[in-house]
């Protein structure tokens, strides 16, 4: 466990109060993070304080003390998780971790074709591509054209070529007004939040 510990000064014959968080410093958290600290030595522990940022959330008075933080209902951005402790004989303690809290889903920086954007079946195959800078890497990422998948990616670059007719688009079909396909990119971060986002392209001849 990484945190800063902090105790009241020890007392003659008894083992020093003191608590620990078992959480890693500077880690992002995403919807719901259990807090459960391992508190140690004194006498008879009073219980267990919870805060975020230095304000009170929850005591827990009877062990395993235990806490549940909804990080939904804080904004996205540093945060300084903490407990507090003290014991019948005056003793106290303390512990406190920086984390990052992140309930925002990942974002495309750009994809590949536009939106919009005309394509041709003589220019080849439709090429797919999509670029994120997203604060949190994206472990899993998903292409789907006219319903069906046509790249799937743990690691940039993504980037698929499919050839029409894969996608049952045969170039003595296309009329003159072109044929829409329907296009999908999905992705996924590590903290498991989700986005997607679709349209229509269209293909001439």
């Amino acid at each position: 466990p990484v945190d800063t510990p902090t105790s009241s000064p020890d007392i003659p014959g008894v083992d020093p109060l003191s608590v620990q968080l078992l959480l890693a410093e500077g880690e992002t958290y995403s919807a719901y993070l259990d807090i459960d600290p391992k508190v140690s030595g004194g006498g008879i522990v009073a219980g267990v304080e919870f805060k975020v940022n230095g304000v009170a959330l929850h005591t827990d008075l009877i062990a395993p003390y235990t806490y549940t933080i909804n990080t939904a209902e804080f904004g996205d951005g540093d945060y300084a998780v903490s407990v507090e402790t003290a014991d019948n004989l005056g003793q106290w303690a303390s512990a406190s971790v920086d984390v990052k809290f992140d309930n925002t889903p990942p974002e495309f920086a750009s994809l590949v074709p536009l939106e919009g954007q005309p394509l041709f079946y003589e220019d080849g195959p439709l090429h797919m591509e999509a670029f994120s800078d997203d604060v949190n890497p994206l472990s899993e990422v998903k292409f789907f054209a006219a319903g069906l998948p046509t790249g799937e990616f743990d690691e940039a670059p993504f980037v698929a070529d499919i050839p029409w007719e894969d996608l049952y688009i045969e170039y003595d079909e296309l009329t003159d007004a072109g044929k829409d396909v329907f296009l999908s990119f999905q992705a996924t971060d590590k903290l498991g939040l989700e986005t997607e986002v679709g349209y229509n392209a269209t293909v001439y001849k």
